[in-house]
């Protein structure tokens, strides 16, 4: 897929150019060499197409054939009616059937070009788009088809034949129109759009032809057409129309002053015209000017109706949101937090929306909301939002203290729904997850200060004991030690405050295992153990140690080790194992040859 600002070679230009002006200009001025020039315009279009899908490679290639065959359904259709005048009216026959077969195809492809992601998925652009089509064309009825229907020399079949050509115009250009408000910078949609418009003028300029009496090829039509050829095939050899068949970034639907406008304006047509009639001497459209009034007026209370649901939405979760916000001033831990969350994006979702919540506490990707795939989720996360096909991510916590990728932030709540549904409870969602990040942020405050104060409480009543008391993280830092490290032990805190710097590395292994044996262990009174350290002077102490696992506490957070000095009684213990020794007959033997050869 090329970029959509990447230039056209200036060969592919001058390649499709120049045939199409030499062939165009000819017919223009040999109106009779039609029968072979229309064809070859076509297939010089539709050529033009093939080449663009194959070098820029859009995601959908469909719609842009089917677009090529129009072209060349069109300009067949041309060649078969440039002819008639050689036959007795069979070619007239076949070339209505091809230009009527022009219509499926070209709004088949103009859906396709954004599978009904952008024409009929925004119901404000649909019935905007809708309500302009009725008044633009109840003004090409009043000024084209109404005439034509009531001339009375022409046959009923070009009557019906140009009416059948003018509506599927307006369906063509209501389609193209809505492209072009969802894209208008996008040159491929500009260039659709102009074919559109020269598709509808040169279908007027042939019914006014028709009803005087004359051909169409010498006149304005025939310039028409071949701008609706040549428009449509440089849009598919720009490089802009993938853009045309890629997802476009998810907006909040809104209704804009430019809506606004085109809705009055469209509501007025109306009146206008029947206005205009009966101040001309009489009534002529009347029948058709109240159909298109009545259209109008229901796409316009449709869209009321739309209007209305948004703003009870909005209030339902406005009201979701201070509900929740009370809940998260009450949480006092994340997983009340979290609770709080899952019940109000329950309440945020439209009644009987179907929907999964995910709230991940480890680190994720991005830390802006998004819409994305849920495919492109972790694993655990698929599993939690199986059978939606896109989540709306957005991040819940804030991003760990010493990540060294910024682009990651702690959690994230993740909603898997329909991503209308999505894109509508967007911005209910960011400000729960605010919410949400600020109750989170509150509970770590409190709970930092208590222990803060819990330390100081400890270092003010084990100021003066003689027992060392270590209160050490999950990640092996010294969060606390009071004073009788130095003054009993002798055991200077290290500079990096871990616990494991305090120790040789032939002790680190059971200082290991008494830890591990704590986790394992949920009794009160935890693990206790015998450590032999070694002091600063090198000299050794041996400490009698008692580790409890206090990590679930919110006081406290980490282990906590009680550090006493068992070197006197160590010694004496070993004292008492000597004097038992020598009270023993071979001890005392011992002992009486020792001093005999002394």
């Amino acid at each position: 897929m090329k970029p959509a600002d990447a230039p056209v070679p200036g060969r592919i230009v001058a390649a499709y150019v120049i045939p199409m002006v030499v062939v165009g200009a000819h017919l223009l001025v040999v109106p009779e060499w039609g029968g072979a020039g229309w064809p070859l315009i076509g297939v010089i279009g539709a050529v033009a197409v093939v080449v663009g899908v194959h070098r820029n490679r859009p995601a959908r290639r469909l719609p842009w054939y089917l677009l090529g065959g129009t072209i060349l359904c069109g300009a067949v259709g041309d060649a078969l009616y440039a002819l008639d005048g050689q036959r007795e009216g069979i070619f007239l026959t076949l070339s209505d059937t091809t230009y009527m077969l022009m219509v499926p195809l070209v709004t088949g492809g103009l859906l396709g070009l954004t599978r009904v992601s952008v024409v009929l998925r925004d119901r404000l652009g649909l019935v905007g788009t809708l309500t302009a089509t009725c008044a633009i064309g109840l003004i090409v009825w009043v000024l084209v088809a109404s005439p034509v229907l009531r001339h009375s020399t022409l046959a009923a079949a070009d009557r019906y034949s140009i009416a059948g050509f003018l509506l599927g115009d307006l369906l063509i250009l209501a389609v193209a129109g809505r492209l072009v408000l969802a894209m208008p910078r996008n040159w491929s949609v500009i260039l659709i759009m102009i074919g559109a418009v020269a598709s509808l003028a040169g279908d007027i300029a042939y019914a006014f032809a028709t009803m005087a009496g004359q051909g169409w090829e010498d006149g304005p039509a025939n310039i028409g057409y071949l701008v609706l050829y040549g428009a449509w095939g440089a849009a598919a050899l720009h490089p802009s129309m993938v853009d045309l068949t890629t997802p476009l970034p998810p907006r909040t639907p809104g209704m804009s002053r430019r809506w606004m406008v085109l809705i009055a304006v469209s509501l007025a047509v109306p009146p206008v015209i029947l206005l205009i009639e009966s101040l001309s001497g009489g009534i002529v459209d009347g029948v058709m000017i109240a159909i298109v009034s009545v259209g109008i007026y229901v796409l316009v209370f449709t869209l009321l109706a739309d209007v209305v649901g948004a703003h009870r939405q909005a209030v339902l979760r406005e009201t979701g949101l201070r509900q929740a916000g009370g809940a998260l001033v009450a949480a006092t831990a994340q997983a009340e937090v979290f609770a709080a969350v899952r019940v109000a994006v329950a309440g945020l979702m439209p009644k009987g929306t179907q929907h999964s919540v995910f709230l991940a506490g480890e680190p994720v990707e991005g830390a802006t909301t998004r819409i994305v795939p849920v495919a492109d989720l972790a694993a655990e996360a698929q599993a939690e939002l199986a059978g939606f096909a896109d989540a709306l991510e957005c991040p819940i916590l804030p991003r760990p203290r010493g990540a060294v990728d910024p682009g990651k932030v702690g959690g994230a709540v993740t909603i898997g729904a329909d991503r209308r549904v999505l894109l509508i409870a967007r911005d209910a969602v960011e400000v729960l997850a605010a919410e949400a990040r600020l109750a989170l942020e509150r509970i770590r405050l409190t709970e930092a200060i208590n222990r803060r104060d819990s330390d100081n409480y400890l270092r003010t009543v084990i100021q003066n004991t003689s027992d060392v008391v270590l209160v050490v993280d999950e990640d092996d830092t010294i969060r606390y030690a009071s004073p009788a490290l130095g003054r009993e032990l002798g055991l200077p805190l290290p500079p990096s405050g871990r616990l494991s710097d305090l120790v040789t590395d032939d002790e680190l292994a059971g200082i290991e295992l008494t830890i591990a044996q704590a986790r394992d262990n949920s009794g009160p009174d935890g693990v206790r153990d015998t450590w032999n350290l070694r002091r600063a002077n090198g000299s050794r102490v041996v400490v009698e140690v008692s580790c409890r696992d206090l990590r679930d506490d919110r006081m406290v957070r980490g282990y906590v080790l009680t550090l006493r000095d068992a070197t006197v009684e160590s010694q004496r213990h070993e004292e008492e194992i000597r004097q038992a020794l020598r009270t023993r007959p071979a001890g005392q033997n011992r002992h009486n040859s020792s001093n005999k050869f002394r």
